[in-house]
Order: structure tokens, then C-alpha cells, then sequence
């Protein structure tokens, strides 16, 4: 009988009988999550229909939006339920707090044909209100407790994408996002998501007074935090009680629902080596066959970690008895123990350091991975945790045929009981990178339901977002995965510089796909504004090519102008996360006249490049030089005081080098400033070209180098380079003969 009187009430269009069909109950004692979700409901669903919805009271209303509506607890803080009982949905979560209810809503809104694209994109579409959709649905997420994508514009928890966990810290100064009850229980993690072991012990305030406290290392202590950390000793009991009570001050002060205390060593390869760590180590050093032709490192030290982490949940369990805590198998400790069992609150991150592409999960990085994983869980009774990468960071611009990739390895992580999962994508600078909108939207709804087709998720934002060009869009991806795998048999793992893999023929075809795109978006300023965003990544592999092809062109120079426009119409502020975008441009624009040596029969034969820097603990740093000689306009001044490889170039550019069979002669342009007194047997620096466990290097004497003068110094001679290969310079120590020296740049000449 109700279920007849409020079609009656439709069909009169206003309210009868008790039933107002625009109207959108919630308890009294409802919480502030649960009337955020009502309020987005009632704005909606008067946006997408013609009648305008509002809050009424629960005996009269089409919808319930709350927990107590739907009554079921084991949906927790994620899960919901939407269910429609004789006209009247439904939609709640887990408990008062629950974010399950804001999902919940969003998920509704969903099936009625909305969708949110990106943080400010999204598509309203007209429905009568009498149509919309009548569900009985009940969703929980295929990884309950942490669901985060750190991106260029994500960077918190987006009910919208139902992504439920921040990543404070690189804002907060690791003192946590701020709680707001109208989000729900947002998990945080605090002091931020990894490597932050020395924010509870700093060096600056403990180093003088307690130096055994830190991790000692061919034989001295790490006491330095910034810009590069060492690590702590972490079998030192005095240590372990100042940590477990900064820990407990820090979580009083700071902690909040939602909060997951990560706890996870500094993001170096150091490890203490005194007797007792040792000893730990050796104790739970695990008996494990490492997959044939796999270079994933797994480093031994894993025993006075693990021993550490259990005894800091044990030290908080009495107070915070349901508190996660997420630690890391990471480097070092990526070996699981051979006795210790974790703490039941604690969870183990694994960072996926292996090859991106591969869906099929063959390559023996990934088989090594998912050994160590399968041998993780069963040490891990509160589950694992999953750092996953989905870019490449040599460059967020290079395609990654990752779509069945990414999909295969989150069902297997779900397998291996994974309760968190997170995705760093192209995280610097708001621009993001290659198609980052479509890869953020794709990453969430996996995360939400691993068991997705990713092709029809692609396919649907393609054809939603870039409106009709946009199958050739679809196609496009679809293309460039079958060439980039079958074809290519590319690898795709972090640190393999996947640059030779986008070939002339690769950028043509892109473009072809791009032009088709263009000409169905017609005069629509949305639609080509966005299909404009997501051509810089052609733009900027096909720089890329044409700078290691010899290309000196104007052309090619008009070109990088446009590449240079467009990257900051968007704001895509980095190339990776080393890179920034200002520094790839001045390596694109680099014009330098031919060189003496590489006239006559190697004219077209050279490279120019700017070098790579490092720039810390004083070694050197960029600088603008007024010196019309130099090319640049910007070289890496080097300090004299140490013997750092500071400025070097990576041979993986270079035509030749993914198969070793380029050989090259290779020239520093550099500026020395002399010191009064200097002889001219005195050496001034040195340099040359590594491949370990081959390499070539020499010292360069003052009388190579006149003083204030750029000059063209031979560094290597027929080096045979790789993916792998390192061209270098570093000082000799070496204050008293020479003040600094200004790298410009570096010329490869190619030989063979």
C-alpha cells in the first residue's frame, strides 16, 4: 500500500500521504559526516533531476541517509549499504563516523549517471526524478584501512574517488592533517607516510649527548638528518625508551581518529652494524633463493628492526590498544625474519621496486617480489601494506603500459592479504603527468574493486572525459600497451630509463591517434583545453628524441618554445621527482657551436648536455654566469673541498646505449678558478666514465685548464656505454691549488 501511494505522490508531483519524493531524511543524533552526506545527496540529485530535494523529517522522506538506517556493523568504516524497501532507499555506512555512508552517497549518485572525473571535473548528467534508479547494493573495499593515490592533486583522502587516507607530513611538518568529524574517520598517516625514524629521535637535538644512540656505519655514527639521513641504532635500549616516549608525547598531543602511526627507516641503504644490531640480524637471517635474474635487492638487516617495531606496539598497546602501525619492508629489511612474528597492530609496508608494465607478473623482479610477499604475510597477522608507483619516475611524461599491470597485481595483493594500498603517481608539480587525470580515476576504482576490467573503466572516462575524440584516445592507450610489451618487450621498472623505447615511428603514431582526437573535439574550448593537457607527453617525448637524434633544427627550437608555453599554461612544474620542468627545458634549448674536435668527419655525430647535479652537504651548486663563454648560462659551480661525484651525466641518452653498442668519446666544458701559487704539474680535478666493474677516469693537471677560461677537457675515450654508464668530474680535495671549477656541460662524440 505505501509502495502505491508514493508512486500516486510521483505522479501528482508533491507530497501525499506522508511520502515527499524530494525529500531527504536523517536522524536527529545524526552525525556530522552523515549530514554532509545528506546535504551532497539533496545538492545533487537538484542538480541532475528537475525538482529541487530537501531535508525533511525521517517519516517523510524518500531517502535515509545515515548507519542506523541500515543497521548492519560489519560494514566498519568503509563499507555501505544502499537499499530501496518499498520506495524509501537507504544509504549508510558502518557507525556514526563511518565514511561508508559518505560513499554511500556518492556511489548513488553514481548509478544515477554522475560523474566526478577529477577534484574539480565532473559530469552532471538530466534525469526526471520520477527515473531515478531503485539499488540494493552492499560494497565493501578490496583494501579496507588505507586507499591513497599521491599525486600532483590528490593529496588526501577524496570521498568522491572513495580514497579514505591522507598523506600529512610534507605540509604539517609531520604534525598531522586536521580532523574534521564531517569527513568521517580519515586515515592519517602520521608523522607522514615513510622514512621517519629520525623525526622521533633528531640528531640535532640527541647526536652530541648520545651518538651511540645512531646507526654505526664503517666505524662513525650517522648523526646527519638533512639533506641526506643516516639511521638509528636500534637495538640501544636508552634509544628505545626516549623514541617509545617521544612516540607516546607526540600521539597525546597529535593523534586523532583515523590516525596510523608510520614508523619506517630513513630511505638509504645504511644500516648499524654494532654488535648488537648485528647480532639481531644474524638471529633472523631467513634462508631465501632469490629468483634467477632478478636485481630486486634484499638486504639482511631485518632482525633489529622487527624486534624494535614489537617492542614499540607493545609499549603503546595499553593505551592505544587498537592503534595501527605501519612499518616497512624496505631496502635493508626487505628480507622477512626467520622467527619474529609481528605485533597483531602492526602492518608491513612492500615497496613495488620492480618492473611497473608487466601484467603477466614474469619478469624475476616481480616473481621475487611476490616470493617475498608470500612469505611477508604469514609473518604479519594485521595484514600487509603495499607502496606501489604508477608513473615512471625516470620521467611522469613517458607512457607506461601499466592498465593490466596494475589491475593483475592488486587482485595478487589481495591475495596476500594487503589491507592497504598506496600509489605514488606523478607527485611534483600540480600538472601531473602522462594522461595523470584518467591514471588517478583508473587507480581509485581498482582500489575500490580490484576485480574491475581496467579496459572498461579506461574506456568509459575516455569516451566521459574527452567526449567523442576521445575513443581514439581509448585506442591510442590501447595501441601503445600491445607495442610498447609485444613489440618493444619494454621494461618498465624504475632506474631503466625507458626513453629508447618511444622511437620515431612510436611518436608518429601517437600523433595520428592525437589528430583524430583534435578533429572530433571540434571548437568545444573544454574539450581541446584537455586534450591539449595530455598532448604535452608527446610533445615532450618527441623533444627527447629529437635532441639524442642531433636535431639542432630552428624547427626543433620552435618547438621547445611550445613545449615550454604549454608546460606552464598547466602548471606542470617537474619533470620527475629530481627534475624540475625549468632545468629539462635549459637541457632541450642547449645550443652549442660545433666543437673543434667534431668537425670533419663526426659533424653529425655530437651531443651536448647539460650535467646532472648534486647538490649537497656544500659540494657545489648552480649559478647564473654572466660569462659569455658560457653556453649555458647556468653551470654547476664545484667547491674544492671534497672529492664528490657531484655533477655527472647518465649514458642511458645516448643512442646505443640500451644495447652497449655505442661508443663514445666524451668532454667536459669547464671553467677553473687557480689559486695564487698554483704550478702547472698541480692537478685541478679529475673525471671520467664508470660502468662497473669497467671504466676509464684521469686526472686533469693545471696546465690543461687556464685559468677563468672555459676550455673542452677529455674525459673518456671510446667508453663503450649503457643504460648503466655515469660520464663524471669531481674535485680532488684540493682547496690550496684550485678555488672552484664551473661545469657548463658535457659533449659525447660518437665513435663506432
Amino acid at each position: 500500500m505505501k509502495k502505491l501511494l508514493f508512486a500516486i505522490a510521483m505522479l501528482a508531483g508533491g507530497m501525499l500521504y506522508g511520502i515527499d519524493p524530494f525529500g531527504v531524511g536523517i536522524d536527529a543524533k545524526a552525525s556530522p559526516v552523515e549530514k554532509k552526506a545528506a546535504r551532497e545527496l539533496v545538492a545533487y540529485l537538484s542538480k541532475i533531476t528537475d525538482k529541487t530535494f530537501k531535508i525533511v523529517s525521517v517519516k517523510d522522506a524518500r531517502f535515509l541517509v545515515g548507519h542506523k538506517f541500515v543497521n548492519d556493523a560489519a560494514l566498519e568504516n568503509e563499507g555501505f549499504v544502499i537499499k530501496t524497501v518499498n520506495g524509501v532507499t537507504s544509504i549508510g555506512g558502518g557507525n556514526a563516523q563511518s565514511r561508508g555512508t559518505l560513499y554511500g552517497v556518492y556511489e548513488y549518485l553514481e548509478k544515477c549517471g554522475v560523474r566526478f572525473w577529477t577534484r574539480k571535473e565532473e559530469f552532471l548528467p538530466r534525469i526526471a526524478a520520477d527515473k531515478l534508479p531503485v539499488v540494493n547494493d552492499r560494497q565493501m573495499p578490496s583494501f579496507p584501512y588505507g586507499r591513497m593515490v599521491i599525486s600532483s592533486y590528490v593529496l588526501y583522502g577524496n570521498p568522491k574517488f572513495k580514497a579514505n587516507m591522507t598523506c600529512s607530513g610534507w605540509w604539517t611538518n609531520g604534525m598531522g592533517s586536521n580532523y574534521r568529524p564531517e569527513d568521517g574517520v580519515l586515515y592519517d598517516m602520521q608523522p607522514w607516510n615513510g622514512h621517519s625514524m629520525m623525526f622521533f629521535i633528531p640528531p640535532e637535538k640527541y647526536g652530541k649527548d648520545h651518538p651511540e644512540w645512531f646507526a654505526l656505519v664503517n666505524g662513525k655514527r650517522t648523526l646527519s638528518r638533512r639533506p641526506v639521513p643516516g639511521q638509528l641504532c636500534l637495538s640501544n635500549k636508552e634509544m628505545q625508551k626516549e623514541f617509545f616516549k617521544n612516540v607516546k608525547e607526540y600521539l597525546k598531543k597529535r593523534g586523532k581518529p583515523g590516525t596510523i602511526l608510520a614508523v619506517t627507516q630513513e630511505d638509504n641503504y645504511l644500516t648499524c652494524t654494532c654488535p648488537d644490531c648485528e647480532k639481531a640480524n644474524k638471529e633472523e637471517l631467513i634462508q631465501f633463493e632469490k629468483v634467477e635474474g632478478s636485481g630486486f635487492k634484499i638486504g639482511n638487516h631485518t632482525g633489529s628492526y622487527v624486534r624494535f617495531m614489537n617492542k614499540l606496539a607493545e609499549s603503546l598497546e595499553k593505551d592505544y590498544p587498537d592503534l595501527k602501525i605501519i612499518g616497512s619492508a624496505y631496502l635493508t629489511t626487505a628480507l622477512p625474519p626467520k622467527n619474529v612474528k609481528m605485533h597483531k597492530n602492526i602492518t608491513i609496508s612492500l615497496a613495488f621496486l620492480c618492473d611497473l608494465g608487466d601484467a603477466t607478473n614474469t619478469h624475476p623482479d616481480n616473481r621475487m617480489y611476490f616470493k617475498l610477499m608470500n612469505v611477508w604475510k604469514d609473518k604479519v597477522p594485521g595484514g600487509l601494506r603495499v607502496c606501489d608507483y604508477g608513473s615512471t619516475f625516470d620521467n611522469y611524461f613517458y607512457p607506461l603500459p601499466n592498465f593490466d599491470a596494475i589491475a593483475a597485481r592488486l587482485r595478487l595483493f589481495k591475495k596476500n592479504n594487503v589491507q592497504s594500498i598506496g600509489t605514488i603517481d606523478a607527485h611534483t608539480g600540480n600538472g601531473g603527468g602522462e594522461f595523470s587525470h584518467l591514471r588517478n580515476y583508473l587507480t581509485y576504482k581498482l582500489y575500490w574493486n580490484c576485480n574491475l576490467d581496467p579496459w572498461q573503466v579506461v574506456k568509459e572516462f575516455c569516451l566521459g572525459y574527452y567526449g567523442k575524440g576521445g575513443i581514439h584516445l581509448y585506442d591510442y592507450i590501447k595501441w601503445y600497451h600491445h607495442y610498447l610489451h609485444d613489440v618493444k618487450k619494454g621494461d618498465f621498472s624504475t632506474g631503466r630509463n625507458p626513453v629508447r623505447f618511444y622511437d620515431k615511428f612510436y611518436i608518429d603514431k601517437a600523433k595520428s591517434y592525437f589528430r583524430k582526437a583534435y578533429a572530433e573535439s571540434g571548437n568545444d574550448p573544454v574539450l581541446k583545453k584537455r586534450i591539449d593537457r595530455d598532448y604535452v607527453a608527446i610533445r615532450c617525448i618527441d623533444m627527447i628524441y629529437r635532441k639524442n637524434s642531433g636535431d639542432t633544427s630552428a624547427d626543433r627550437m620552435a618547438e621547445v618554445k611550445k613545449f615550454e608555453a604549454e608546460c606552464k599554461r598547466f602548471d606542470m612544474t617537474a619533470i620527475s621527482e629530481a627534475v624540475k620542468m625549468k632545468d629539462f627545458i635549459a637541457n632541450l634549448s642547449l645550443q652549442v657551436p660545433t666543437p673543434e674536435f667534431c668537425k670533419g668527419e663526426y659533424k653529425d655525430k655530437w651531443f651536448a648536455y647539460l650535467p646532472s647535479c648534486y647538490p649537497y652537504w656544500g659540494w657545489g651548486k648552480l649559478v647564473d654566469d654572466k660569462d659569455p663563454a658560457s653556453f649555458s648560462k647556468r653551470p654547476f659551480m664545484m667547491n674544492t673541498n671534497h672529492v664528490a661525484w657531484a655533477v655527472y651525466k647518465k649514458s642511458q641518452d645516448l643512442p646505443g646505449a640500451a644495447l652497449a653498442s655505442g661508443k663514445y668519446d666524451a668532454y667536459v666544458y669547464v671553467k677553473v678558478i687557480h689559486k695564487p701559487g698554483v704550478k702547472p704539474t698541480h692537478y685541478a680535478f679529475q673525471g671520467g666514465w664508470s660502468d662497473s666493474p669497467k671504466g676509464q677516469m684521469r686526472k686533469i693537471r693545471i696546465s690543461e685548464v687556464p685559468d677563468g677560461k672555459y676550455v673542452y677537457v677529455k674525459l673518456a675515450t671510446d667508453a663503450q656505454v649503457s643504460l648503466h654508464g655515469t660520464i663524471w668530474c669531481a674535485p680532488l680535495n684540493n682547496s690550496g691549488h684550485v678555488k672552484n671549477f664551473y661545469v657548463d656541460h658535457f659533449v659525447f662524440v660518437r665513435k663506432d
